[in-house]
């Protein structure tokens, strides 16, 4: 004998969440989202994956809430019976973005990381350029980015040029009459360039050479 038992099939039945986006208080229709997914699934609403970019990758501020406006501060959202149905938002307060980049004049290699900002309309800005070893601001007036904020993005290209650093060869003590110092034909250098000492001038009838000196130290 055959006994057959109908076994009822079980389906799970995703719960639900809605996430909405706001810009500066208006609710962006075309933006909210439905999140479904199983009980118990922990969901990080900070994460890539439920933070909507469009259009508002830009913002000076954003928090996150429920419809009556309270901020939610823990962003690890557990979706279950509870709080299946719950609306979740986004709250973004927009701005206008301020961009500075630090480059060598000619090559445009980008010499010191980019500084980047998010200001209001009419917001004023004054953001010191750095100092960068072995180069100089090729125009002073940039030591200094400022302004007023406008209505759109401001990029601003602040350019820099190596610096020369001269190499000059004198004798001191007692020199004989008429004789001059070399030069080094490979001066200006440059931040890290290699500098090879000239050699010795020839011999001077009762004169001794002792050498080059830097600072005091004996260089050769």
């Amino acid at each position: 004998v055959t006994v057959k038992f109908d076994v009822p099939k079980v389906t799970a039945i995703p719960y639900t969440i809605t996430l909405e986006y706001y810009v500066d208080g208006v609710k962006k229709a075309d933006a909210t989202e439905t999140v479904k997914t199983l009980a118990g699934t922990e969901i990080d609403l900070t994460s890539a994956s439920y933070q909507k970019s469009w259009p508002y990758t830009v913002f000076i501020n954003r928090t996150i809430s429920t419809p009556e406006g309270s901020v939610l501060t823990d962003t690890t959202y557990t979706i279950d019976a509870d709080t299946n149905g719950t609306t979740i938002c986004y709250n973004y307060e927009s701005g206008i973005p301020l961009t500075i980049n630090y480059l060598e004049q000619g090559s445009n290699e980008v010499l010191y990381d980019q500084y980047t900002d998010v200001l209001k309309t009419g917001e004023e800005y004054s953001v010191g350029s750095p100092e960068i070893t072995g180069y100089e601001l090729v125009n002073d007036a940039n030591a200094t980015v400022e302004g007023s904020m406008g209505s759109q993005p401001i990029t601003v290209n602040v350019y820099y040029t190596q610096t020369d650093y001269t190499v000059t060869y004198e004798f001191t003590g007692n020199v004989p009459e008429g004789l001059t110092a070399p030069v080094d034909s490979n001066s200006p250098y440059h931040y890290q360039d290699t500098v090879t000492i000239l050699g010795e001038p020839a011999d001077q009838t009762g004169y001794t050479f002792h050498g080059w000196t830097l600072d005091g130290a004996a260089v050769s």
